[in-house]
């Protein structure tokens, strides 16, 4: 399932060494995925929700099985990706290649 955690820094993370916020979030994550899970509950799925830190955000997609999604029989040979919504710093993707 999907996990939303956050980590608090006292610092731009837009002007840190990424090996640093790597070993941050590795680190000093802290779970959130119960308090969106509870809003959901709350109105019973009835709306979406997007969902950004307001400073730098880490999508991690490396496990969405992108090229093994079919369409009308075909694989797709190229995957792009559009996301909206950032905040001020931006987001990194964590994406998967094609497996040929």
């Amino acid at each position: 399932g999907q996990v939303i955690s956050t980590v608090e820094v006292n610092f731009s993370t837009s002007k840190a060494d990424i090996l640093e916020l790597v070993s941050l979030i590795t680190e000093n994550k802290m779970d959130r995925s119960s308090i969106v899970e509870e809003m959901v509950e709350e109105d019973n799925g009835k709306f979406d929700y997007i969902v950004y830190g307001a400073n730098l955000t880490f999508v991690d997609m490396e496990d969405a099985d992108i090229y093994g999604f079919k369409v009308e029989g075909q694989y797709p040979i190229l995957a792009s990706y559009a996301i909206g919504g950032v905040g001020e710093e931006g987001a990194i993707l964590v994406l998967p290649g094609p497996k040929d």
